[in-house]
């Protein structure tokens, strides 16, 4: 059943979603080709139209677009997950959906999974189109052909190469945390019969505080270890850092469960549909 939810689900969000990162990456190859280095690794824009203030304003007008369009795609996919859980399981179509022969915390599952597949989306789609910018612009090329990248990403995973892969463990993490956090605050302030949006916002301020201040707490410590650590020999640098990595990540795993927790909970007692 839970294949049958995370279908459906990305069937309904997939309508727009597609076309920002579409957008998103034709405007990076756009603005790549409106943008050159010459052989000195230098920008300047190619003389189109025979003029310069024209393809200095286009650029210029793709550059503020293409801006706008990376924003816009965090911007969306974070409104996205707030409508989708809202109005799926907390309003009108919640009559639908609680009447399915479904469990509430597979409910609460297939939002989550579809909500951070789409983030990694978005994610992989920016990564695209700033290759594709990099590549039509002759940066990357330029790179590949000067700099001696073996040397660098060599010297690179002997300082940093475990802290690198717990850094980005810690970001899925947080990142799942941030989506049940929402949906945690959604279903506090779906309990109120009035003004739940300012409950929700609330809860969700309440709820960023509070662990804000547990993590600083706990992390308090970690950095300060850390600062002893490099001071008495850089060496350990590595480790310090891995240390609080792995801090960050149990707390922001601490923080997910109690809010897929809470969120199942309240959907199972104290469900308010509008």
């Amino acid at each position: 059943m839970l294949g049958k939810l995370l279908k459906y689900e990305m069937k309904s969000t997939s309508r727009v979603m597609w076309f920002l990162y579409a957008a998103v990456i034709i405007v990076g190859t756009i603005l790549g080709l409106m943008l050159h280095i010459n052989a000195n690794g230098d920008f300047y824009i190619e003389q189109l139209a025979g003029g310069t203030f024209v393809p200095r304003l286009a650029a210029i007008i793709f550059i503020f677009v293409y801006a706008l369009l990376l924003v816009g795609l965090a911007i969306m996919t974070i409104i996205m997950i707030i409508l989708r859980f809202n109005n799926n399981l907390l309003k009108g179509e919640g009559y639908l959906m609680h009447t399915l022969p479904v469990p509430t915390w597979m409910h609460v599952l297939s939002k989550l999974i579809i909500s951070f597949i789409w983030i990694i989306i978005g994610f992989l789609a920016s990564v695209i189109s700033a290759l594709m910018l990099g590549l039509t612009s002759g940066i990357l090329p330029y790179i590949l052909k000067n700099g001696n990248l073996e040397e660098f990403f060599r010297d690179y995973w002997e300082l940093l190469g475990s802290p690198s892969v717990l850094f980005i463990v810690n970001m899925i993490v947080a990142a799942v945390m941030l989506i049940l956090v929402l949906y945690f605050s959604m279903s506090v302030g779906n309990i109120a019969n009035r003004h739940k949006f300012l409950l929700a916002v609330g809860t969700f301020i309440g709820v960023i505080i509070v662990t804000s201040i547990i993590s600083t707490a706990v992390g308090s410590t970690a950095v300060q270890s850390m600062l002893e650590d490099v001071l008495s020999s850089p060496s350990l640098v590595r480790r310090s850092v891995n240390g609080l990595l792995i801090k960050d990540i149990i707390l922001d795993a601490v923080y997910a469960a109690a809010c897929y927790f809470g969120t199942t909970m309240i959907m199972k007692k104290r469900l308010n549909l509008a």
